[in-house]
C-alpha cells in the first residue's frame, strides 16, 4: 500500500479487516513479520514516530496525561501501553479530583452569588432578621 505524499487517507472496512493492526503496525505497537514502513522513503523510527505524535511514550503526551482536562483520555492508553509509571497515575489521579473539588466550589458560589441572591450582600444579622420576619 503507497499513500501519496499530501493527501488524507482513511481506512475503511469490516471489522478484523486490519485496520487497527495497521495504525499499531505503523506507530511500533504492533512488530510485523514480513513487508517494510517508510515514511517519505526512509524507515520508520521512534524519532519519526515522535514527529508524528502518537507515541504514548513521548514528552507531550506524558505532560498532557497529568492534566486534569486530558488525564481521563491519555491517561488509560499509556497505561494500557505500559509507558505509566505509578507515580504519574497517582499524580494524574489527585490533579484531578483537585480540579474536580475546585470547579464545584467554583459552581457553588457562581450560583450562591448570582441566583440565591440580588442585590446587596447580607451580613448574618440581617439574613437572621429575614428569617424571624418570615416566620412571624
Amino acid at each position: 500500500m503507497v499513500m501519496p505524499a499530501g493527501q488524507i487517507v482513511g481506512f475503511l472496512g469490516p471489522n478484523g479487516s486490519g485496520k487497527t493492526t495497521t495504525m499499531r503496525s505503523i506507530m511500533g505497537l504492533v512488530a510485523i513479520d514480513r513487508g517494510s514502513i517508510t515514511w517519505r522513503g526512509e524507515p520508520i523510527t521512534d524519532q519519526v514516530r515522535h514527529t508524528v505524535g502518537s507515541d504514548p511514550t513521548s514528552l507531550a503526551t506524558r505532560v498532557l496525561s497529568l492534566i486534569p482536562p486530558f488525564a481521563p483520555l491519555l491517561m488509560p492508553l499509556r497505561m494500557v501501553t505500559g509507558a505509566a509509571s505509578i507515580v504519574e497515575i497517582v499524580v494524574a489521579a489527585v490533579l484531578l479530583a483537585i480540579s474536580v473539588v475546585a470547579m464545584i466550589r467554583l459552581a457553588g458560589s457562581v450560583y450562591a452569588r448570582t441566583l440565591l441572591h440580588r442585590g446587596s450582600r447580607l451580613t448574618w444579622r440581617d439574613a437572621l432578621r429575614r428569617t424571624k420576619s418570615l416566620a412571624d
